[in-house]
């Protein structure tokens, strides 16, 4: 899984924080069927820091992932 990233009001710099085989500890399933999602990334701006972002979805948005890959 590779996530980038860039300022939302420039299309210039692109770059990615986030580049390696997603696994079973990286994702979490939700009782109503929901999963989310968490990656310990950097940032934009190259400031060393580390942050978890977590992509939280719903049981309707895995399904439509799902159903765009039929």
């Amino acid at each position: 899984m590779r996530i980038s990233v860039q300022p939302a009001k420039r299309n210039d710099r692109v770059k990615i924080i986030f580049d390696r085989p997603m696994t079973i500890d990286d994702v979490q399933i939700g009782l109503q069927g929901g999963a989310s999602l968490l990656v310990v990334a950097g940032d934009l701006y190259n400031s060393g820091s580390r942050f978890r972002y977590t992509l939280d979805l719903t049981a309707d948005e895995v399904g439509l992932l799902i159903s765009r890959l039929d």
